[in-house]
């Protein structure tokens, strides 16, 4: 598993408090399965629960939420686009400070091939590239997007706003 320690590190870079303190940033994995693909190949999938604990934090409880939701951007990007979201709790210690805990629903892909020694390669892939980026070049569409948009009827495209 990468993205507990991916996590970890974009924390720690971000709120150096918590890289000094390290025991105030706790992680563990909840309700893992590890699920086959099914097909002939070895690989697998991780999905699991990563609890994402901080105790005695003195900022704005949202600096986080944006934080953590920036690392979803690029390692869990489908997460931002549900609608469940993900759960969190908060004990609010006194005016400034809280206790939070973030529950992330992950999944990371693991590509198992054989080794030429006869033992076994395991790579863990990135997440793919968003399906479209957040700004669209409505003069010149991406790829598929604008093969669509050139074949479409004119009078049947959808103009956005």
């Amino acid at each position: 598993m990468q993205k507990p320690a991916s996590l970890r590190a974009a924390i720690a870079e971000t709120l150096p408090a918590l890289a000094r303190d390290p025991d105030r940033l706790r992680m563990w994995v909840d309700k893992g399965q590890v699920r086959a693909t099914g097909t002939p190949s070895p690989g697998f999938e991780w999905v699991y629960t990563l609890s994402l604990y901080i105790s005695e934090y003195t900022d704005h409880p949202a600096i986080l939420v944006h934080l953590v939701n920036q690392w979803l951007a690029t390692n869990q990007p489908d997460l931002l686009l549900s609608r469940s979201g993900y759960a969190f709790e908060a004990e609010i210690v006194d005016d400034k400070t809280f206790d939070l805990l973030f529950e992330l629903p992950l999944t990371e892909a693991a590509i198992v091939t054989a080794a030429t020694d006869g033992g076994w390669n395991i790579e863990h892939p990135g997440e793919p590239d968003p399906l479209l980026p957040d700004e669209l070049p409505l003069s010149n569409p991406p790829g598929t997007l604008r093969e669509i948009w050139r074949n479409a009827d004119p009078d049947e495209r959808i103009v956005p706003v």
